[in-house]
């Protein structure tokens, strides 16, 4: 199927891209609680099969707790974890601590997020932001390594295990912190929208009742369960080990374009200054991989067998916004430069 772009290289969205049947009908319970934002709940689907990891960044009130709740409402057997963003948080209340007991025993809780394979499949982390740094390398090893770490015993995560933060945009506002740089390298998408369209604020209002309801499973139901996930996973696997090699060259330079200690990064952005002095952190060898992988995922949620560029060029900007940091003097000029002026400038400047 071909895609259609626009003039900045991003991709036109159309319902009708999706053609795998599972997708599909995910896709359909949860237009019954969601009004629009297809694309951006279709890359959330996308991470199950892909293997990835998110962060949700709208302002207040824009359904991002309500879009990343629908999920394991639509898969069967999915297990769920939840964490509150607070400030008072510890690293033992989330992955689980030891007691011993007076008799010499030593007993293990499992915390917030329940590792082995019986524990979360899905961990929201709602309110990411408000998190303090003292809790992210417990995170961060859960979404990397798939394993948590607690005093001298290291635990699995169950597989699947995909992570979904949420956070106000922009960050970090009142009572917030950033989320770590080795944080948003571990995601596989940075996810950011705006308000509805004029028609979606109309059918939302129509439907306030039925919207508010704080039970949305009584709305929707499992259209598929773990094992078709694993199932679709692999086929995802086998379309990303098939990619030719003008695929991986071109998820290569697309990488390459956002480091500012290489030699593709030219051109100069809006503010007048080159685009080399205003980016901090480029993408890593993890951002090409997570591209590699969330294109033949994207590929295989299409309908297509073969990963092509176009794929590749679909997934890249928010793929690249999580991998991609601008400097502080990005915001010093009247003219502040967005990483999506650059993500811009590097799609109009690398070709397949």
């Amino acid at each position: 199927m071909k895609l259609d772009f626009d003039n900045n290289g991003r991709l036109v969205w159309h319902s009708e891209y999706v053609q795998q049947p599972v997708f599909r009908k995910m896709l359909a319970e949860m237009r019954k609680i969601i009004v629009g934002y297809e694309a951006e709940l279709l890359q959330i689907s996308l991470l199950f099969t892909a293997d990835g990891h998110a962060v949700l960044m709208a302002n207040s009130g824009l359904g991002k707790t309500k879009i990343a709740s629908c999920f394991p409402l639509v898969i069967d057997g999915l297990k769920v974890a939840r964490v509150q963003g607070t400030p008072d948080n510890l690293p033992s209340s989330v992955v689980g601590y030891t007691v011993d007991t007076a008799d010499g025993e030593r007993i293990w809780r499992h915390g917030q997020v329940p590792g082995g394979a019986e524990g979360a499949n899905f961990l929201l982390v709602d309110e990411a932001t408000r998190n303090t740094a003292r809790l992210w390398a417990a995170f961060m090893q859960m979404m990397e390594e798939r394993q948590k770490t607690v005093e001298d015993r290291t635990q699995p995560m169950a597989d699947p295990f995909v992570t979904v933060l949420t956070a106000n945009f922009p960050a970090p506002g009142q009572g917030t912190v950033e989320l770590p740089d080795a944080c948003y390298d571990r995601l596989m998408f940075n996810l950011q929208w705006g308000y509805p369209s004029l028609d979606g604020l109309v059918e939302i209002t129509r439907r306030t009742d039925e919207l508010k309801d704080p039970h949305p499973e009584k709305l929707i139901q499992a259209v598929t369960d773990v094992g078709e996930i694993l199932k679709m996973r692999e086929e995802v696997r086998q379309i990303s080990r098939a990619a030719t090699d003008q695929v991986c060259q071109y998820i290569a330079r697309l990488t390459y374009g956002t480091n500012p200690h290489t030699e593709t990064m030219k051109g100069t952005a809006s503010n007048g200054k080159p685009f080399r002095e205003l980016v901090a952190m480029g993408g890593s060898p993890r951002c090409a991989m997570d591209l590699k992988m969330a294109a033949s995922a994207f590929a295989h949620a299409l309908g297509d067998g073969t990963l092509r560029p176009e794929h590749v060029k679909a997934m890249f900007p928010d793929v690249a916004r999580a991998h991609t940091k601008m400097a502080d003097a990005a915001n010093l000029s009247r003219k502040k430069v967005k990483v999506d002026e650059l993500i811009t400038e590097v799609l109009k400047g690398t070709t397949p």
